[in-house]
C-alpha cells in the first residue's frame, strides 16, 4: 500500500489533490499505530481513498493532456508554462486556464487589440494630431495583420495601443496647458493697458496663435516651459 502511494506522489498526484493525498497519509500513518480490527479498518479506508484518488488523477490527467495539446498547437504555451504544470501533476492550471485561453485565442482578442488602434487613430486624425512616423509606422504594420489569432501578435496590438493612448493624452494635456497660458495672459492684463503694452501684446498674439494653428502654439508654449526650466539651473563656475 506505501509503494502504491509513493508511485502516486511521483506521477503527482500530491500535487493534483494535496487534502486528498494528505488524508490518505494520515490514514495509513494511524492504521500502521493500531493493531487489530481498527487498523484494518483504517486501511481499508486508505485503500479506498486512494483508489478515488487514482480513477480522479488518471481521468484529469487524460483531459490535461488534451488541453496541453490543443494550447501547443494554438501556439498558446511559448514558455512550457503549462508543460511543466502538466509534468508535476498540476492539471488544475491547465483545466481552468486552458479553455479561456483558447476562447480568447479564438474569439479574435487580437482583433479586438487592433480595433483599439483603429479607433485611437481616428481621434489623433480627428483632433488634427500629427503622430511620430515609427509609431504610425508601426500601426500601420500591426493593422496589416488582421485575422492572425497569435498571442505574441495580440501582445503586440495592446502595447501599441498603450503607446499611442499615452501619445493622444501628452497631447491632450499639452493643449490644456497652453489654453490656460492664454487664458492667464489676458487675465493679468490691467484695465487701462496702452497701445503698446508688451503684456498685452503677447496675449495677443498668442490668442491668435491659437486660432490660427493651436497644435503650434501647443509645442511653442512646450519651448518656452523648457526654456523656463533651464532659468532654474544653477550658474557655471566661472575659470
Amino acid at each position: 500500500m506505501n509503494q502504491r502511494l509513493e508511485h502516486m506522489r511521483k506521477l503527482g498526484a500530491a500535487v493534483f489533490d494535496p487534502p486528498a493525498f494528505r488524508f490518505i497519509e494520515g490514514l495509513l500513518s494511524r492504521a500502521a499505530s493500531l493493531s487489530g480490527a481498527a487498523g484494518e479498518r483504517l486501511e481499508r479506508r486508505a485503500v479506498a481513498r486512494l483508489d478515488t484518488l487514482e480513477h480522479a488523477f488518471f481521468a484529469a490527467q487524460q483531459t490535461a493532456a488534451d488541453m496541453l495539446d490543443q494550447l501547443r498547437r494554438e501556439g498558446a504555451d511559448p514558455e512550457d508554462r503549462y508543460a511543466q504544470a502538466f509534468e508535476r501533476g498540476d492539471f488544475g492550471l491547465l483545466l481552468q486556464d486552458g479553455p479561456r485561453v483558447l476562447r480568447q485565442l479564438r474569439s479574435g482578442t487580437a482583433e479586438a487589440a487592433r480595433e483599439r488602434i483603429r479607433r485611437l487613430l481616428a481621434d489623433a486624425a480627428r483632433r488634427g494630431i500629427r503622430l511620430p512616423g515609427e509609431l504610425d509606422e508601426a500601426a500601420a504594420g500591426t493593422l496589416s495583420e488582421s485575422g492572425k489569432a497569435d498571442p505574441r501578435a495580440e501582445q503586440t496590438a495592446r502595447a501599441l495601443g498603450d503607446r499611442l493612448a499615452q501619445t493622444l493624452y501628452r497631447e491632450a494635456a499639452e493643449h490644456v496647458r497652453a489654453a490656460v497660458v492664454v487664458a492667464r495672459a489676458h487675465d493679468r492684463l490691467s484695465d487701462d493697458f496702452g497701445l503698446y503694452n508688451p503684456q498685452a501684446l503677447a496675449a495677443q498674439a498668442l490668442a491668435q496663435l491659437e486660432a490660427t494653428s493651436p497644435a503650434y502654439l501647443r509645442h511653442y508654449v512646450a519651448a518656452l516651459e523648457d526654456l523656463a526650466i533651464l532659468r532654474h539651473l544653477p550658474e557655471p563656475k566661472r575659470r
